[in-house]
């Protein structure tokens, strides 16, 4: 066991992860310690089962206080155990849970060791997460904990689990010490990859905890770093997707994010990350965020489009908080497809969410600092769905002073902007703003530079002047929104450029949009693509319309300041282009002479998506200040959206070709089975035909033999009548010619018989060959399974020449024909 504990040390030094499971399942064994080299749920919940009557009849307090299991072989296989769950969960997150199961399990029949803190919070998860038994849950990761502080066992992992415990009973912020510490330990002792695992769920927390999205984004950016040096692929790619998706909500695409390889994570990087790799807790990590953005932007169909990408993969996750933050969202995602519903889906609705409080309600039992609020603001979502909105608002009310007490700010201002849409609902304008007030404040003090955009654009009339938020003037002096009139249109602009998924109709959509917005005569929108910008898209204003064409040519655009604001990233605003000392000799603006220029760039994580120009021809001074910073929040949007369509038409391409390479391999193995059809046709005639020659061969022989006999008789009788020519017949040759004359009769009956019986095989040979009209005919069906039955006899001769046996027919003659 000491020497694959060896081997297994060295595999993992080298991320070699089939080998560690290898060496920790045969060092296990040595131990006799079953684990299978494979495992699914039904095998976690046999596991589950064998656990629980191992557990028949002991108490919690005789748990903490089984014996230890001394001797090196109990700390081999704790450091066996131990081993094997890196490779476990990356692989399978169900044989995983089996390992942890396993390490309870020899707890209670030979004593606690090393690690045996594991068994008992991997059951005390099952507990919670499958049957909803939060408070004995905590009780079992607690006692998990004391045990390893009994065996001073105090390592990442156990320092890890009295975090998670902390999802189950208490205050969830209470568990980020016990992260940190975590951390310590590991980044101490020099084992940088099992420090990076507390980070990476330390990080995720802070996010569904509500703390500051600036704090949030700079300890990740610190974890990052940390990880590049001393993580293996899949932790740093872990914690990359949380930090893109902190960075989304901040609205910031001025960070540039690289992968583990160090190349810029763009639209490919980021799909290869989330699909083309096994560790499904990213892709859970990057869903759930998604999910909850498009959910506070009001995307409601977007939020259950991924809502139901989630849910599958949600095991992923099981026992961390944000399985039950998907829960949650789950909860509210239903409550606005209810409100939007009638008939039996808003009952099928009303019914989900229902069920979702219940459970978080048993949540709420064992740990209502962190799940009180949350079964509260679902709660509300039922009572104002059945018409109940006074009873809607005291829930709500309830929730924000729940949520804001135990510090869940973002929570809050969830609840209270669902208070002022309930009382906008109800026409109460005045109560709506004293919600949607605080609701701004909470969302700009989290950070959600996003969300308060989306809110103030949505509610203006209806927030007061002082709540106007600051944090929408990081690029611009003044507010985008100080004197603008078209907040409405901006909206509307903004939901329709989030809405696309096509890029040939995003593009499209957004040159109007622009064109519109901007004021603007003519409009070109530029994508970059392999390191060149192309004229995508264009259109220009007439009385009518906005026309649009696409692909025209590259010298329709004044390239000295196209190449200056790719250069330099930054708007330009040209009052008067044919008089601008910098740029008036440009060839373009020489022979088209346009007044007023507008040059903005598109950019997304510092990486340059595409420019954006528009031109008036009729007026200098034709774009003011206030039109360019809303072209500001129309790039912003853009730049994500043109990512967005960019990863989806990837996506088309890859199921495109994946589609022909499947209809290629399709008509291939169709071909191979047709050909497979025909050969195994052919083997099974030349089956049947060996069998039938082997059956023709026998009357035949008889057919030759009798004729041979009755040669030679007829040679005698020839002798016969020359002696009866001769006058020397005598007597006793009238005997022997009637004999002979007897012989010849017998041999041509049996000649005749048999002949008849090869003619009776050929001619059933030949109806089995011939081809059919495709009409049903009446035939005898008894004679028909005759004839298959002795065809079949025929085959098997023919495989097996001393095979022999009687065939009995027992057939009922009242059946008669019938008709196939």
């Amino acid at each position: 066991a000491r020497l694959y504990l060896v081997k297994a040390n060295i595999h993992i030094a080298r991320t070699e992860l089939d080998e560690v499971l290898d060496a920790c399942i045969n060092g296990l064994q040595m131990l006799d310690v079953n684990v299978p080299r494979k495992g699914g749920n039904l095998r976690v919940f046999i596991e589950f089962l064998r656990t629980n009557w191992y557990l028949r009849g002991k108490s919690l307090q005789d748990l903490n206080t089984l014996p230890e299991w001394e001797g090196p072989a109990g700390k081999y296989m704790g450091e066996l155990l131990y081993l094997s769950l890196h490779p476990t969960y990356v692989s399978s997150p169900a044989l995983y849970g089996t390992f942890c199961l396993k390490t309870l399990q020899v707890s209670l029949k030979k004593g606690v060791s090393t690690f045996a803190h594991l068994g008992f919070s991997t059951y005390g998860i099952f507990l919670g997460v499958g049957f909803n038994q939060f408070e004995k849950a905590h009780r079992f990761m607690e006692i998990g904990g004391s045990i390893s502080e009994r065996l001073k066992d105090q390592n990442s992992t156990s320092y890890s689990s009295r975090a998670f415990s902390k999802s189950f009973g208490g205050r969830m912020r209470d568990g980020f010490p016990w992260f940190e510490k975590a951390f310590r330990y590991s980044d101490e002792r020099g084992l940088y990859r099992e420090a990076t695992e507390p980070l990476t769920l330390y990080g995720i927390n802070q996010y569904h905890a509500g703390v500051p999205l600036d704090q949030v984004a700079a300890n990740l950016r610190k974890y990052l770093s940390y990880a590049r040096k001393s993580a293996t692929e899949h932790l740093y790619n872990s914690i990359l997707v949380v930090y893109y998706n902190v960075l989304r909500m901040q609205g910031r695409t001025d960070v540039i994010l690289r992968d583990a390889k160090g190349g810029a994570l763009d639209a490919s990087r980021m799909q290869k990350i989330l699909f083309e790799t096994n560790y499904l807790t990213i892709r859970a990590y990057h869903n759930f965020m998604q999910m909850q953005q498009a959910y506070l932007l009001g995307e409601s169909d977007r939020a259950y489009t991924l809502l139901k990408a989630t849910l599958p993969i949600a095991h992923s996750v099981a026992g961390a908080f944000t399985s039950m933050e998907i829960s949650f969202y789950h909860g509210l995602i239903l409550a606005s497809r209810l409100h939007a519903s009638r008939g039996w889906r808003r009952r099928k609705f009303a019914r989900q969410l229902r069920k979702i409080a219940n459970k978080i309600g048993k949540w709420a039992q064992a740990a209502p600092a962190n799940y009180a609020h949350r079964e509260k603001m679902l709660r509300a979502e039922l009572a104002f769905a059945s018409g109940n909105t006074s009873q809607a608002l005291a829930l709500l009310d309830q929730a924000i002073a729940a949520a804001s007490k135990d510090e869940f700010f973002q929570n809050a201002a969830i609840a209270q902007e669902r208070a002022g849409q309930i009382c906008l609902a109800q026409g109460k304008l005045e109560q709506a703003a004293s919600y949607l007030n605080p609701a701004l404040q909470g969302y700009q003090s989290w950070g959600a530079a996003l969300k308060v955009q989306q809110m103030y654009m949505a509610y203006q009339l209806h927030l007061q002047a002082g709540t106007k938020p600051a944090i929408l003037s990081r690029q611009q002096a003044s507010s985008p929104l100080d004197t603008s009139p078209d907040v409405i249109s901006l909206l509307k602009a903004s939901r329709i450029i989030s809405g696309e998924i096509s890029l040939r109709g995003l593009l499209a959509r957004l040159i109007r949009i622009l064109i519109e917005n901007a004021g603007a005569e003519r409009g070109v929108l530029l994508i970059e693509s392999e390191g060149e910008l192309h004229i995508q898209v264009s259109g220009t204003a007439n009385q009518e319309a906005i026309e649009i064409q696409e692909n025209e040519e590259a010298e329709q655009v004044p390239r000295s300041i196209i190449n200056f604001v790719s250069r330099s990233r930054k708007a330009l605003l040209l009052d008067d282009a044919m008089h601008d000392p910098e740029f008036g000799h440009d060839p373009y603006i020489q022979e088209f002479q346009p007044r007023s220029v507008l040059c903005h760039p598109i950019v997304n994580q510092s990486k340059l998506s595409g420019i954006l120009y528009l031109e008036n021809n009729l007026t200098t001074g034709g774009f003011t200040r206030e039109r360019l910073a809303v072209l500001d929040i129309l790039a912003a949007q853009a730049a994500i959206s043109i990512e967005n369509a960019l990863l989806y038409e990837d996506l088309e391409e890859r199921v495109e070709v994946r589609t022909r390479e499947l209809k290629k391999t399709l008509r291939f193995l169709q071909t191979t089975q047709d050909q497979l059809v025909q050969a195994e046709k052919l083997a099974s005639l030349g089956q049947v035909t060996a069998g039938i020659a082997h059956e023709i061969r026998n009357p035949l022989n008889f057919v030759n033999n009798f004729s041979e006999l009755s040669m030679e008789l007829a040679e005698e009788l020839e002798e016969v009548v020359a002696e009866i020519q001769d006058g020397t017949l005598k007597k006793a040759t009238h005997a022997t010619i009637q004999e002979y004359l007897e012989d010849l009769k017998n041999n041509a009956e049996k000649i005749r018989r048999h002949g008849k019986r090869a003619e009776s095989i050929v001619q059933n040979m030949l109806l089995h060959a011939a081809s059919g009209t495709g009409e049903q005919q009446w035939v005898d069906f008894n004679k028909l399974t005759k004839e298959y039955v002795l065809l079949a006899y025929h085959g098997i001769r023919g495989q097996k020449a001393t095979f022999s046996c009687t065939i009995e027919f027992d057939l009922d003659e009242a059946v008669g024909k019938i008709q196939i």
